[in-house]
């Protein structure tokens, strides 16, 4: 296909600096810049909670998990861009991760709160509170996370609803669909056109009762880890561009327009 020109409304003008273009994977001044901000918050607001994975001694802000990628988001999100959900996993993010890495959405996932693995259960007794209906799996986005020394069983974190809070019940989150495969993934983030057999990638769902959701190093997408905590050497946090509020901004990023 010919390429063709851009058109000025393409551009984006930015005063000379220290300027990210997104989608990223977080690598040299930035990783560090990020990684000694987390370290700091972790310290100062969580009493260095070590499910938070935060490590001085790492410049390259790797490991990812759901209480990570929610933290973080917090620090980029004043600076115009986000830590990517599903729906942000298009080609380009995923011709980042393909073969090197994984990385984790902003969104968890619950399917009621009876035999729940025991680390989960207060947050997903927390979160049934603001869910109406657990018919069905509910994909929950709009979530960050709070200090929450009450829970002596669990993570001593709890997953809370912000002004983004939007609980989706889809019965593609459902066990059922275990190891099925797929092409293309909708506006949620979510598989379509969903198949026993035949190739694509692959779509791992479980009974867990929480679960996060993740962008596997194969493309697969995974909904089926039990602990929310499980981090690898492999694992990166990808920005993206904020499209509600993305704006020109001096310092750590600059978040292009669309």
């Amino acid at each position: 296909m010919e390429e063709t020109e851009p058109t000025l409304d393409e551009f984006t003008f930015v005063q000379a600096g220290r300027t990210i273009v997104l989608p990223t994977i977080p690598t040299g001044q930035l990783a560090r810049a990020l990684n000694e901000e987390y370290c700091r918050v972790v310290e100062e607001r969580f009493d260095n909670n070590p499910y938070l994975i935060a490590d001085r001694e790492d410049k390259g802000f790797t490991g990812s998990n759901l209480f990570k990628v929610l933290l973080t988001d917090e620090s980029v999100e004043r600076k115009g861009a986000r830590v990517a959900l599903q729906k942000d996993f298009d080609e380009q993010v995923c011709a980042m991760i393909k073969e090197r890495h994984y990385t984790d959405s902003r969104a968890v996932v619950l399917r009621g709160t009876s035999k729940c693995y025991e680390m989960n259960l207060g947050i997903a007794n927390a979160l049934s509170e603001h869910v109406p209906n657990l018919n069905k799996p509910v994909l929950i986005t709009g979530i960050r996370i709070e200090p929450w020394l009450e829970d002596e069983k669990g993570y001593k974190l709890k997953i809370v609803p912000t002004k983004e809070f939007v609980p989706t019940p889809d019965d593609r989150l459902s066990a059922k669909y275990n190891d099925w495969k797929f092409t293309e993934i909708d506006a949620l983030g979510l598989p379509v056109g969903l198949r026993k057999n035949g190739e694509g990638r692959v779509w791992h769902t479980s009974n867990q009762r929480v679960s996060g959701l993740f962008l596997d190093y194969d493309l697969g997408l995974g909904c089926d880890e039990s602990g929310l905590d499980v981090s690898y050497p492999n694992g990166q946090v990808v920005l993206v561009s904020d499209r509600h509020s993305a704006r020109i901004v001096e310092g750590l990023l600059v978040s292009r327009l669309d």
